[in-house]
């Protein structure tokens, strides 16, 4: 819960009507809101917290109550933290902590006509105003679709705008500005719409003096340092066009060019030149020509929500595909840096763009709000974990006093930054702790260190749960832990509380995890596990000693056996040899040696032929070459029939069939497999390869992956020869898989593809099965 600063009363009484029971005060005497040397008061009763502020002429009270997030109203205890969080004891909901750094979110409640705000922004006089969308029902009329909200300090007042509320545009943020002149400008789906010069809480009263391009939807609206209003629009037709009104002339033009889309974002930079975002698209206007900027100067590609241009002169796109920022914006070739979820955002989809004082950028996401500083890269995600209201984050600004607000669609949360305040060095705790089957007794509050002792060699499988401690909220640690004996190197910092360790080999272990912040701030000490997995019986030194005795024994008494027979076995090996050499000569007589006595023959005719009949001639030598080409065959299967191949001159689908399913045999798993094109005899290094990866996917499959179906697909196509195994098991995590210990598997399976040439595929997620593919290029069959 974040810290909530509405107020409810200006009463200086801390009583109800006499209703309320006063459960506890408390003074805090340090309190982030405290205005005199006696601080801030909290008192907890039945019916919520109140929150006194001394020092003042009139006291004022803030009333917290489950409307603005209390687990339960009933208070019974209250205490504060080292960092000065307030912790709330309840009656029959537990304890919950009130975190006084966070976000004040406002909604409905707090005068907002509805808690979907589209758009955010400050007028000439500093008043702060929200647009929001889908308001409550009014009675005995139909309800605006916009509302212009504006606040007061305390609280919001909202208002219906003649010609603005009443036909609504679909462009979001920046749908409404106050003009340097203190017109009033606004996107509608009748034109662009002037209002006079008025204060904001006037702007009920007032009708549009002009409004122009009647036809036309308006999307975004813009003013430049010219006091020139830009504006992007839509016929019904959907044309996107470019409009600029003119206060010399006073009157609108279009820019023709129809190189513009949709422009989805404006912004002016320090020297003059308007920045304008489109469809994956920059434009760079001069004053006398446009300069059009795409993917591959560096854009990112796909939609630009927003354009910002900070205090440093630096020009940043919120876009569906990153954060970028250009340092020099008027440079004719400029950078653009793109951040990312690989850099620590929590999305690549950013929306809104805003600046705090220290320089500061907070960009506004679909998952939050992640808050980038420039100097260091250091990224910091805050979430509804510290306050902020749920929903997309659609829009962000500034307000005089240097608070940012942004606006979602279920609230408006404001932040205020204040003074950087590093959190603290978190702490880590084991929670839970499985060996195998079978649970470790941990205690309720955690272990910092576990030693477990001596584990048997069935008892190779470790998880173990963890969680941090720290005064920011749970959601903004990361975790990183390493297994001395098993890991090489630390893992993460990752958002997992468990680490799963399965197949362990025998040896000595010892598990290591820190939680770290989020300014990259590790556990000062690690949570320990120590523990020793014992080899199998038959390893152990023991068991070998009397396995070296007994050996040494049955040695002896086979070497006097041996010693018998060993005249007879020679005597055995030299006939088997010299059958075998009359087997191999005969073979070599009956074939060979005939069909070459048949070429010498062949080549007594030719020589007598020559001179005598070209023709014949030319049949005689070809019948030669024929029966020189017979022999080669002839030569080649004696000389495969001497080896031993491995298929033993069956086809690779026969053999890998049958291999199959004496794998799949007696599990409950159904095994398909289909052959598709040509059969052909491919080189044996490649025929052994493509059975062992085949093997290898399916016995995991079976053994492992818990598939209740496996597809095995064997395609001969004209330049390669596919395979592809497919399961509907439990899947697992790519990124984490190769680096387990005993997890072998899909490393033989990549090396055997790549020793002969061929590509390598895998596809797998939790809970969504595993598919493996191995394409052999047709140049490794020859």
């Amino acid at each position: 819960m974040g810290r909530d600063t509405r107020r409810f009363g200006v009463d200086a009484g801390w009583q109800n009507g006499g209703r309320v029971g006063v459960q506890q005060v408390y003074r805090d005497p340090k309190g982030p809101l405290a205005d005199g040397p006696d601080g801030t008061i909290w008192a907890g009763s039945n019916f919520g917290i109140t929150r006194s502020l001394p020092g003042r002429r009139l006291a004022v009270l803030q009333a917290l109550t489950r409307a603005n997030g209390l687990i339960d109203r009933s208070i019974t205890q209250l205490a504060t933290d080292r960092a000065g969080n307030m912790w709330v004891g309840t009656e029959t909901a537990g304890v919950m902590k009130i975190q006084l750094d966070g976000f004040t979110t406002f909604g409905e409640p707090d005068g907002l006509e509805s808690d979907r705000v589209e758009s955010a922004f400050v007028d000439r006089d500093g008043t702060l105003l929200a647009v929001t969308n889908g308001t409550r029902a009014h009675l005995g009329s139909d309800p605006p679709n916009y509302a212009v909200n504006f606040f007061d300090g305390t609280s919001f007042h909202s208002m219906s705008v003649k010609g603005y509320s009443e036909f609504p545009t679909w462009g979001g943020h920046r749908i409404l500005l106050q003009a340097r002149t203190g017109a009033w400008w606004a996107a509608t789906a009748k034109g662009l719409c002037r209002y006079a010069p008025v204060e904001a809480a006037a702007l009920a009263g007032v009708r549009p003096d002009a409004c122009y391009a009647r036809d036309t939807s308006v999307f975004k609206i813009f003013e430049d340092t010219k006091g020139r209003i830009w504006a992007s629009t839509q016929a019904p037709l959907e044309v996107s066009r470019l409009m600029r009104w003119d206060p010399a002339t006073k009157d609108i033009s279009w820019f023709e060019d129809n190189r513009f889309g949709l422009v989805s974002a404006f912004a002016e930079d320090r020297d003059g030149d308007i920045w304008m975002g489109g469809d994956g698209e920059l434009f760079r206007y001069d004053g006398r020509q446009f300069t059009k900027f795409q993917r591959d100067d560096g854009v990112p590609a796909g939609f630009i929500y927003d354009l910002f241009v900070d205090s440093g002169g630096r020009l940043w796109v919120a876009s569906i595909n990153g954060l970028g920022v250009i340092d020099n914006p008027g440079s004719p070739h400029f950078k653009i840096r793109v951040y990312k979820t690989s850099d620590g955002l929590a999305s690549d989809n950013i929306i809104c763009i805003a600046e705090d004082t220290a320089g500061r950028i907070y960009a506004g996401t679909s998952k939050g709000v992640d808050r980038l500083d420039p100097r260091t890269g250091r990224v910091r995600h805050f979430s509804t974990a510290d306050g902020l209201a749920r929903g997309e984050v659609r829009g962000a600004v500034r307000d005089r006093s240097g608070d940012l607000w942004f606006a979602t669609t279920q609230g408006f949360s404001r932040l205020s930054p204040g003074a950087a305040r590093l959190p603290t060095i978190p702490t880590v705790r084991i929670t839970d702790l499985r060996v195998g089957r079978e649970h470790y007794p941990v205690s309720q509050v955690g272990e910092t260190r576990i030693q477990r002792g001596d584990l048997q060699p069935s008892q190779n499988q470790f998880q173990v749960e963890f969680v941090g401690f720290s005064d920011e909220p749970e959601a903004n640690l990361h975790y990183t832990y390493m297994l001395e004996g098993g890991d090489s190197a630390w893992r993460g910092p990752g958002r997992d509380h468990e680490a799963n360790y399965p197949g362990l080999g025998p040896g000595r272990y010892r598990f290591l995890v820190k939680a770290v912040n989020s300014e990259g701030q590790p556990s000062t000490t690690p949570a320990e596990i120590d523990f020793v997995i014992l080899p199998p019986v038959w390893a152990r030194w023991w068991f070998e000693t009397l396995a070296l005795a007994s050996a040494a024994c049955l040695v002896f008494m086979a070497y006097r056996r041996r010693l018998q027979g060993i005249t007879a076995r020679v005597k055995l090996l030299y006939e088997e040899r010299l059958d075998e050499r009359t087997r191999i000569a005969r073979e070599l007589h009956d074939t060979l040696l005939q069909s070459l006595a048949g070429v010498s023959l062949q080549l007594d005719g030719v020589a007598k032929k020559i001179g005598q009949s070209p023709e014949a001639t030319a049949t005689q030598i070809r019948a030669v070459r024929q029966q020189v080409d017979a022999s080669f065959r002839e030569a080649r299967q004696k000389v495969q029939d001497l080896r031993s191949p491995m298929l033993q001159g069956h086809a690779l689908a026969d053999i890998l069939r049958e291999s199959l399913d004496q794998i799949a045999a007696g599990h409950p798993v159904v095994l398909r497999m289909t052959v598709t094109g040509e059969s052909r005899p491919l080189r044996e290094d490649v025929d052994e390869a493509v059975m062992r990866i085949c093997q290898e996917a399916v016995a995991n499959a079976v053994r492992h992956a818990q598939a209740s179906e496996i597809q095995v697909f064997l395609t001969y196509e004209d330049r390669s020869v596919h395979l592809r195994v497919r399961d509907d098991g439990q899947g697992f995590d790519l990124e984490t898989a190769g680096r387990r210990v005993g997890h072998w598997g899909l490393r033989n399976m990549q090396e055997r593809a790549q020793r002969i040439g061929a590509q390598w595929k895998v596809a797998s997620a939790a809970g969504r099965g595993t598919e493996i593919e191995a394409i052999v290029p047709v140049g490794a069959d020859k």
